[in-house]
């Protein structure tokens, strides 16, 4: 416990940034503009209002003596957006679309007139972050719920982004819960996805875990031309979970197929032509799933409305695939994901946020890496092992507002994995030992940030990013070459840790190992 509160600690950095830009493993986007007369004067002193579903309560701001004003920390969502000044006609602005990441800029002109005399306009929502040179695709969650059937993972998302491209496209969930390598404008390798503002990554590039997708009001994937905060030039993802709310709200999924329901994509003509498979299988049949089930549902609500949100959601997928190099029986894989959320206002400005997500996989028949995909034929299913993975993610973040000039954040979390394997003979084979554990990403921001101000310095961004990897390379080497737990059964995790070293034949194992 000493040990993962000194690192959290370590890595909390105070970050003074530019106010115009949401930084790197921002959850929010901002507001900002300024306010004028018929005749372009600018207007100080005018009260800004702010209120939306995703928001507890309302937000007020005042342009200061230029007439702009801002309000950082909006949580994405649809905004309306009121204008009041004595002696002014009140303005409204609805439907005003905040992004995570994304600052909308409202400028506004208002009339001389009495109260009564509100003007409101609809919609004309700002599409432009003049604040920002990120090349961004944001996915909502209605954007999130209408991706095919059965891809409803990281990598189905990454495949509708312009200038992404991945080694393999899932198609209809045949490649569920099976990673494929991707990268932008020839940059690999240094990928950097987000959960909730925690790094969530493998290695250096790996998406860590297998999220519910459904869980997530928002996405953002930055393809390229990232802020300072970002520390590595490949892709950068930013999730943003569901919230609670003032009302109660919940879906619940369910998906179906088997190769009955299934047509066939592979014709006479192309067989003619030399297509041809193996294992048992014929060619019709090589691309075909045998059955795939995906059921999830979700929750979310109050305590005390304004006060205290609640969120959970859970998904549970299943499928078997036919592969051509384990002709034995279908290929199973299941994913289960437990989702949650809190979101607590402690004072009118500060508001607490803690999340959890727990997932867990299981390959009862998992293929040596370097066999998967390629022409390695098991004839026995003795050949394959029993695999069990349980990534974890955990956060608890603060922020306030400070009147109209400061903004403080300050987020701390964990994300990692234990990888239990189980062989189903004592024939010889390449050794991934009696199990792996990832190392534990110890995550931690800090974020000072004053609205007025549009380009201060920002010192210990990158010492932040530094520790967050220093940190991570220290946990790696000590959980490979040190001290490893061992499972008695993998389906129950029980810890024994042995106290003995590899020898060096099991530490090349244990490095050769990046795929899951």
């Amino acid at each position: 416990m000493a040990r993962y509160v000194g690192a959290v600690l370590l890595v909390i950095h105070l970050t003074i940034t530019a106010a115009a830009a949401q930084t790197v493993s921002s959850t929010t986007g901002a507001i900002d503009g300024r306010v004028t007369d018929n005749t372009n004067a600018v207007l100080p002193g005018v009260t800004v209002t702010v209120s939306g579903p995703a928001m507890m309560g309302t937000r007020i701001a005042t342009t200061n003596e230029q007439g702009a004003y801002r309000l950082p920390a909006v949580p994405p969502g649809d905004y309306t957006v009121v204008f009041t000044l004595d002696g002014f006609a009140p303005l409204t602005r609805k439907e005003i679309r905040v992004d995570l990441g994304f600052t909308a800029t409202l400028n506004v002109q208002m009339s001389v007139g009495a109260v009564e005399e509100n003007v409101t306009v609809t919609g004309a929502s700002p599409v432009v972050d003049a604040a920002s040179t990120k090349i961004t695709t944001t996915f909502d969650a209605p954007l999130l719920a209408s991706l095919p059937s059965g891809s409803r993972d990281y990598w189905a998302l990454l495949s509708e982004t312009p200038a992404l491209k991945l080694t393999r496209v899932d198609v209809g969930g045949s490649a569920a819960g099976s990673q494929s390598n991707y990268y932008a404008y020839g940059t690999t390798g240094q990928n950097r996805p987000m959960i909730e503002g925690i790094n969530s990554t493998q290695g250096t590039e790996r998406f860590g875990n297998y999220p519910d997708m459904g869980s997530f009001e928002q996405i953002a994937v930055n393809a390229a031309a990232h802020t300072a905060e970002m520390a590595v030039p490949g892709i950068q993802m930013i999730f943003i979970s569901k919230s609670g709310g003032n009302t109660y709200h919940g879906s619940a999924t369910a998906h179906y197929e088997n190769e009955r329901w299934q047509s066939f994509n592979i014709d006479d003509d192309q067989i003619a032509r030399g297509i041809t498979s193996g294992g048992g299988l014929g060619p019709r049949d090589v691309d075909r799933l045998h059955r795939f089930r995906d059921t999830s549902a979700d929750l979310g609500g109050y305590i005390v409305k304004d006060r205290l949100w609640w969120y959970g959601a859970v998904r549970d997928l299943e499928t078997e695939v036919r592969l051509p190099n384990f002709a034995i029986k279908p290929f199973v894989t299941r994913l289960t994901t437990y989702t949650g959320k809190a979101t607590y206002t402690l004072s009118k400005n500060t508001k607490l946020v803690g999340y959890i997500e727990r997932n867990t996989k299981h390959q009862p028949n998992r293929l040596d890496a370097f066999a998967l995909g390629l022409t390695g034929i098991f004839t026995s299913e003795d050949a394959s092992f029993d695999q069990w993975l349980y990534p974890r993610i955990y956060k608890g973040e603060v922020n306030t507002v400070v009147g109209d000039a400061l903004f403080f954040e300050a987020r701390a979390g964990q994300y990692g994995f234990d990888w239990p394997d189980t062989n189903y003979t004592a024939a010889p084979r390449y050794d991934l030992r009696a199990a792996l554990r990832g190392p534990r990403k110890q995550s931690g921001v800090g974020r000072v940030a004053h609205p007025r101000a549009r380009h201060p310095p920002q010192p210990g961004a990158r010492i932040g990013e530094l520790l967050q990897e220093w940190l991570a390379r220290r946990s790696q080497l000590q959980d490979r070459l040190g001290d490893f737990p061992r499972y008695d059964r993998p389906d129950r995790a029980n810890r024994i840790f042995c106290g003995r070293r590899p020898d060096s034949s099991q530490r090349q194992s244990a490095r050769r190992v990046s795929a899951r």
